[in-house]
């Protein structure tokens, strides 16, 4: 199951190409537990993640591959760990 992508509204102009590679990253791993993580990105390359994860460890992975990617200056997350499995 691919990730979730959504762009925050940045004035009708699409997100920097720079900073679009996280997305392309998280969607390429296809792993389940990043799967429920989505990824905004504004337009000063930080890169907003969201949503749910199994455990602290894909939440590290995510900020990690959001983190090594060009063009991000920074990684914020609201990333909450899912305890109902």
């Amino acid at each position: 199951m691919r990730p979730y992508v959504r762009r925050r509204a940045n004035r009708g102009r699409p997100a920097p190409t720079a900073a679009r590679p996280p997305k392309s990253k998280l969607a390429a791993d296809h792993l389940g537990s990043l799967a429920h993580i989505h990824v905004d990105t504004d337009e000063n390359g930080v890169v907003w993640l969201s949503g749910s994860a199994h455990n602290q460890e894909a939440v590290d992975q995510a900020m990690s591959i959001a983190r090594d990617t060009e063009g991000v200056k920074d990684v914020k997350s609201a990333v909450r760990i899912r305890h109902d499995d």
